[in-house]
């Protein structure tokens, strides 16, 4: 889903609904798709119309969240610059949409009728951070054996996701930046012993 989509009067009905559940996300909710509705005065027929179901609606708001990281081009020639650059395109996130990425996590671990585990195909937020890596990654990759480069991009996605920053902030009770150089260090360390020259 996206407000190129629809035109008009259809663009409107779906910002409302769109910002409205933003503003929830930012209270720490995820709104079902009867309470949107309630919450905007509009008819559930119309809430269905745009978002045909909850995982529907929390893919769309993912989107909106990530666009920028979506759309990131790396511009350093250098693969660590590059992690490095993705992890803060990836916090400028967090800062913005903390809680949104939270309350997927809670989501995605314990579904319910009310807010069912999205469905294939509505789970860009699961694999986007393997595409980044690998955008990353690819100034190093023709230097690497194919199961080396896998098991980097592996230990990478491990660190690159609210996950890692869950442990580092609920358990450590790190800071968001504190978090950051955390983890920056992590991919540094990771990338240096599978870099080439590291190998006996």
């Amino acid at each position: 889903m996206n407000t190129k989509s629809y035109k008009g009067a259809s663009a409107r009905t779906f910002n409302l609904l769109l910002n409205r559940a933003v503003e929830f996300s930012a209270q720490g909710q995820l709104p079902t798709l009867n309470g949107l509705a309630e919450a905007t005065a509009t008819s559930r027929a119309t809430v269905y119309r745009y978002f045909p179901s909850h995982a529907d609606l929390v893919h769309t708001l993912m989107l909106h969240s990530l666009s920028n990281l979506m759309a990131w081009q790396p511009q350093s020639p250098s693969t660590e610059q590059r992690v490095l650059e993705a992890l803060d395109f990836l916090f400028e996130d967090f800062r913005q949409h903390e809680t949104l990425f939270r309350s997927v996590l809670q989501l995605s671990l314990l579904p319910s009728a009310e807010q069912p585990l999205p469905v294939a195909g509505s789970q860009v937020h699961r694999g986007l951070r393997i595409e980044i890596l690998s955008r990353a990654l690819e100034p190093l990759r023709p230097q690497l054996q194919e199961q080396a480069y896998q098991d980097l991009l592996c230990g990478l996605s491990l660190l690159f996701g609210i996950e890692a920053l869950v442990v580092l902030k609920d358990i450590w009770a790190m800071d968001l930046d504190g978090a950051k150089r955390t983890l920056a260090m992590t991919a540094q360390a990771l990338i240096a012993q599978a870099s080439p020259k590291a190998q006996p």
